[in-house]
This record gives C-alpha cells, sequence and structure tokens, in this order.
C-alpha cells in the first residue's frame, strides 16, 4: 500500500520531533495534517498537563494564547481509509496518505474531544467535500457546534487570518 511510502512511523517520528521542537523552544506550532492515533496520545497528554482536559464532558477544551501546539486533520483523511485505497488506487492519492480504519476513527475522536483543532480543506468546490460535511452532521459524526469551532472559530482564536468563504451545509 502507498501509505507505507509515508509510513507512520516516519509521520511519528516528525511529528515528535515537531512537538518537542516546540515544548523546549517555548515556541507556537500549529501540524496541519496529523493521521494517527499516537499522535493525538501525544497531544491529548499535553493538553491535559495543561489544564484543557473537562473531566465532566471528557473533552478539551484548548486555550490557544497558552497551548504551544495544535494540530489539523486534511479533509481527506477524514473521507478516506484503508480499504478505501485498496478499492480506488491512485484516484485518491495524497499526502499524508490514507490510513487505516482505526486511525480514521481516532480523527472523528479527536474533533469531537476537541484535540484536533480544525479541518484542513483545501478545496471547497469539491462536491465530495461539501457532501462528505453535510453527511457528518446528518450521521452525527460530528455536532454542529464542534464543526463550526473546526471549520472557522478556532482558527480565528488561534490568530489565523485569511480570505473567508461562505460554507453552506444542508442538512
Amino acid at each position: 500500500m502507498y501509505s507505507e511510502v509515508y509510513s507512520p512511523k516516519d509521520e511519528l517520528q516528525i511529528f515528535s520531533d515537531l512537538f518537542d521542537y516546540a515544548i523546549s523552544k517555548n515556541q507556537k506550532i500549529h501540524i496541519i495534517g496529523i493521521t494517527l492515533r499516537e499522535e493525538l496520545e501525544i497531544l491529548e497528554k499535553y493538553y491535559s498537563e495543561k489544564g484543557f482536559l473537562r473531566e465532566d464532558v471528557n473533552c478539551f477544551v484548548v486555550d490557544f494564547d497558552k497551548a504551544l501546539v495544535t494540530v489539523s486533520v486534511n479533509i481527506e483523511n477524514l473521507i478516506w481509509k484503508g480499504s478505501d485505497y485498496k478499492a480506488n488506487g491512485k484516484k485518491i492519492f495524497f499526502v499524508p496518505p490514507v490510513r487505516e480504519s482505526g486511525q480514521n476513527k481516532a480523527m472523528f475522536k479527536g474533533i469531537n474531544r476537541g484535540s484536533i483543532s480544525s479541518i484542513f480543506i483545501k478545496d471547497f468546490s469539491n462536491p465530495e467535500n461539501t457532501k462528505f460535511l453535510e453527511n457528518c452532521i446528518k450521521e452525527e459524526k460530528i455536532l454542529p457546534l464542534t464543526f463550526s469551532k473546526v471549520l472557522f472559530y478556532n482558527a480565528k482564536d488561534m490568530g489565523f487570518d485569511g480570505i473567508e468563504k461562505e460554507f453552506i451545509v444542508k442538512y
């Protein structure tokens, strides 16, 4: 499988190096494109130590002024999983690559727990992206309030700015 070209082991090492560098230098960093449960475990341990875990609801309320490391996941890594790659091959070739189903589920859990702060969407005009996001709400994979946070409000709170585009999701 092509995901081994950019292996989970290599990705985890890169993530760990970036994470450790940010913490040791007291520098903020936003890592785009995480795909591994192990990356979330590192981040959630850090967020717990910073006091961002609300145990009463088992989710993180991250203070972006204090968090040195934040992450996002590419929409493609939510849409596709390993079994899809086996069926579709090069039609769904992107970096970081498709990961197995368990990793995909971990990304949804990270979004809903508040440890993944945003979903990176390169192409808002792609109808597959829109359909997928609509289904996430319809199927309650992501709650509407969480959805608005990961698509807009968290990025604004982290200090990102740019061109705002209207994105209408029908559900």
